[in-house]
């Protein structure tokens, strides 16, 4: 089959990576075509540009199925239903953006066009319950994926990490990505008073006086198997966090706030949900007491998530599409 998605967001967000090894494992028996559709002229009045510039390349597209997400399924324009749809949801969260009356215009398109779709994949359960609470029905949960032999880190490279950053004498916590809406803030703030090496990486949007790391992605694993516990408190709704699931792949305890579909995580993972502020030092003194345990604990439940699992989930799907959901064929110009 011919599919065609589109390309919305920086490719370092855990969005764009579950959509890179889309289109990996559908390339291996498809014709996938992938379009950039990020903004490119302004920082501001970023979804418009997003959803203009899909329009614009699905109006001419010949196609037989669209796996979009979630900015390309609000601009969705296959108004005559002629392709199939697949709309992949990572999340959506109304409470952030400059507007909330345009947020929740979006939010309402998203729902309604959701509902238009052959398939709905969200990538975890509290995704999918939210999805079917609002009438969106065809709507199933291929979970997030990992090359797990990949995360296995040997002693000499954490050495030299540690040397190379001057992270030794202390325990590391590692607060997440520099961004307010991912909680580092918060972390921050909860947590300055404890005598420990405090670490961010990742795009900045905010200034913090800890130590902030940008890592190629190998060095951002081994940060992740040297640090004592990582602390993520987003205030988004998560799709998942592919953040948490890296660091329970490195035997690292995690304490995070459990917002959205990370809840899900956590607790199949038996590390730790911390909502509120004020408990984080005790959450986190308990995890860095308790850290192999946790880690160990962590490690078997992500471990479960491969990446052949996630290729069957694919296969299967576009298996499905297939055999009884034939789009109309298109005339020949």
């Amino acid at each position: 089959m011919r599919i065609t998605m589109f390309s919305t967001a920086d490719p370092q967000y855990g969005g764009s990576r579950y959509e890179q090894m889309v289109s990996d494992v559908l390339s291996e028996r498809h014709n996938v075509s992938v379009y950039d559709v990020r903004p490119r002229f302004m920082r501001f009045a970023q979804r418009p540009q997003v959803m203009l510039r899909t329009i614009w390349r699905e109006l001419g597209c010949r196609t037989d199925v669209f796996v979009r997400n979630e900015l390309s399924t609000i601009s969705m324009a296959d108004w005559g239903r002629t392709r199939l749809n697949v709309s992949i949801m990572h999340h959506f969260d109304p409470r952030i953006g400059p507007s909330r009356l345009l947020s929740n215009m979006f939010e309402k398109a998203l729902v309604m066009n959701l509902k238009k779709c052959d398939r709905v994949i969200a990538v975890s359960e509290f995704w999918r319950d939210h999805l079917r609470n609002q009438g969106v029905e065809n709507c199933t949960v291929i979970h997030n994926a990992f090359n797990v032999q990949d995360y296995d880190i040997t002693e000499e490279e954490k050495f030299r990490f540690m040397d190379k950053h001057g992270l030794r004498g202390k325990p590391i916590i590692y607060i997440g990505n520099c961004q307010r809406l991912k909680g580092v803030v918060i972390a921050y703030e909860a947590l300055s008073s404890m005598d420990a090496h405090f670490v961010t990486s990742g795009l900045k949007d905010v200034e913090l006086p800890c130590l902030h790391l940008t890592l190629d992605h190998r060095e951002y694993k081994t940060l992740l198997a040297v640090s004592s516990v990582c602390v993520l408190m987003s205030i988004i709704l998560e799709g998942w966090n592919r953040t948490a699931h890296e660091a329970m792949l490195c035997k690292t305890p995690v304490v995070g706030s459990g917002a959205g579909g990370m809840r899900e995580l956590l607790a199949g993972g038996r590390q730790l949900v911390c909502s509120r502020p004020e408990d984080l030092p005790s959450a986190v003194e308990y995890a860095m007491r308790n850290r192999d345990r946790l880690g160990d604990a962590g490690y078997a439940f992500a471990a479960r998530f491969t990446t052949q699992r996630f290729r069957d989930a694919w296969e299967g799907l576009m298996h499905e599409l297939e055999t009884y959901g034939k789009p109309v064929e298109e005339p020949e110009p």
